[in-house]
């Protein structure tokens, strides 16, 4: 087994940070990344969101690995939970798929350092069960800090397009955002008033509002192109 760290820091407030986390993806420096989907989300009693999403990646592999993995497409479990009173989101992730030959498990997190700034860390530990463990763990890790530095990079684009998940920014969009892609209610209004009415949920409320600016503008683009 294998095992890596990784840190950054963004001049950024939490709040806005952890709305660029769930916007990052399709970017640029992630072209890896191929789909993502949310199997669950839930807000439990403490007011904290938790979140299931699986995703599918693949990569460039090397001429040594094919014999060993013809296929390069991964899936990948994410589960996350955000504590708006504390301020800080964390995300476990691990690939259920090609586990036999490459597991990497990460744990991240974000935390909010001050009013204005955000620190990002995350241990991983990659292991194989192959014959060749410890080239195939050390190319691994190798893979894992690129994508960590390219990770930086697809964050801080989604923060340049803010617009996208800002949901103050306009109040037509403010509007929307009751309302899902299906005419179902994004969140029931008793629930919005319980939120607004507790210390921490005005937070948690906004923060889930811009999420669902980001999916709203997501699904305007899918229909435009149809």
């Amino acid at each position: 087994m294998r095992e890596g760290e990784a840190e950054h820091t963004y001049s950024q407030p939490w709040a806005l940070m952890t709305a660029a986390v769930w916007a990052r993806y399709p970017n640029p420096f992630a072209t890896h990344v191929l789909t993502e989907d949310v199997l669950e989300r839930w807000i439990d009693q403490d007011g904290c969101l938790h979140s299931k999403r699986l995703l599918s990646k693949t990569n460039r592999k090397p001429k040594w690995m094919e014999i060993w993995l013809p296929d390069t497409t991964v899936w990948i479990i994410e589960e996350s939970t955000v504590d708006p009173a504390k301020q800080e989101m964390r995300t476990l992730t691990h690939n259920v798929s090609l586990n036999y030959f490459m597991l990497i498990e990460e744990d991240a997190t974000f935390r909010a350092q001050d009013a204005s700034t955000t620190t990002f860390e995350s241990k991983v530990h990659v292991s194989s069960q192959l014959p060749i463990a410890r080239m195939v763990e050390s190319f691994g890790l190798s893979r894992y800090q690129r994508n960590a530095l390219k990770a930086v990079k697809g964050v801080n684009w989604a923060l340049a397009n803010r617009e996208l998940y800002q949901a103050h920014s306009s109040p037509l969009i403010a509007a929307r955002l009751h309302t899902s892609v299906s005419g179902a209610v994004a969140l029931p209004l008793p629930l919005r008033q319980w939120l607004a009415s507790v210390p921490i949920g005005q937070d948690l409320l906004q923060w889930v509002d811009a999420v669902w600016c980001q999916l709203q503008h997501q699904w305007e683009d899918i229909t435009r192109t149809l």
